[in-house]
């Protein structure tokens, strides 16, 4: 499950958006808009791409992702 508003609060640090970070994670705007919204879940894969595009903490990373 992920934390929407934290992860929502960096993307807008980075000057992103739904589009755009999709974008980066060559994922459909419908499927990524799925995985933020908790109807599906980010792949490990994808959850190490967004710690990496936003220089994520530990301590962030488990906000976002595992609580």
């Amino acid at each position: 499950m992920v934390n929407k508003s934290l992860l929502k609060s960096k993307m807008a640090l980075n000057n992103d958006n739904n589009k755009t970070l999709s974008e980066k994670m060559q994922l459909t705007q419908s499927n990524f808009s799925s995985k933020l919204n908790s109807k599906n879940n980010f792949t490990d894969e994808e959850k190490n791409f967004i710690r990496l595009e936003y220089n994520l903490t530990d301590t962030e990373f488990v906000e976002n992702f595992f609580q």
